[in-house]
């Protein structure tokens, strides 16, 4: 029997730490400011905190999500978005790219895998 994503404990080999508070989640939707028709790439989804508010918007949402048992829990949950359950820093990002022209990434992203990720985007 599987647990609910609200359940899901983090794991620490992928450094999971999941938005929680409303507030938070609402600055940071605002300060994103989605809009209908955009293109977003979101790293690490965990339990779709902002994935869902980000679809909502009418941006199409394109969730990059490394553990497959919060992947299966969030394409039941968000049937709207595109969801790769790759991880970040192993992606193909300039056909990703390629594929979504203007794209805005987002993300809570744990921390030892920003400078390596921030790397492999602007190369």
């Amino acid at each position: 029997m599987s647990k609910s994503a609200s359940s899901h404990w983090p794991r620490r080999r992928f450094s999971q730490n999941f938005l929680v508070d409303r507030g938070v989640v609402a600055q940071v939707i605002a300060a994103i400011a989605p809009a209908a028709g955009q293109s977003i790439i979101e790293i690490g989804p965990g339990k779709g905190a902002l994935t869902g508010p980000l679809a909502a918007s009418g941006a199409h949402v394109t969730a990059i999500e490394i553990d497959r048992d919060l992947a299966g829990r969030l394409s039941l949950t968000h049937p709207q978005i595109t969801l790769l359950n790759e991880d970040a820093l192993r992606l193909d990002w300039p056909a990703l790219l390629a594929q979504h022209a203007r794209a805005r990434i987002v993300g809570n992203l744990p921390y030892h895998i920003t400078t390596p990720l921030l790397f492999t985007l602007f190369a």
